[in-house]
């Protein structure tokens, strides 16, 4: 399982360009999009759930409670793309 924890200065591109990468590895992938870009993060998960109904790729919306939760998950990799005062 793969774990993408996306910024909100490039949503679109850090989240689907290592989604792209996990998904050839044969990894499940979990999407953390940012909470600063709203709008963009509903996007992308309504789009997941359209094109990914079997669950391969699933969206974790919210803040830092669902990223500590996230992290918190056994996952075989992480990928986050973050100043460390955040994570």
């Amino acid at each position: 399982v793969g774990l993408v924890i996306a910024p909100w200065n490039a949503p679109v591109l850090l989240c689907l360009l290592p989604l792209l990468g996990m998904l050839a590895a044969g990894n499940l992938v979990v999407l953390k999009p940012s909470e600063a870009a709203k709008a963009t993060s509903r996007l992308i998960a309504r789009l997941v759930q359209r094109y990914f109904p079997d669950r391969a790729v699933v969206v974790a919306e919210g803040g830092r409670e669902v990223v500590e939760r996230l992290i918190a998950t056994p996952v075989d990799h992480i990928l986050f793309t973050g100043g460390g005062d955040v994570g």
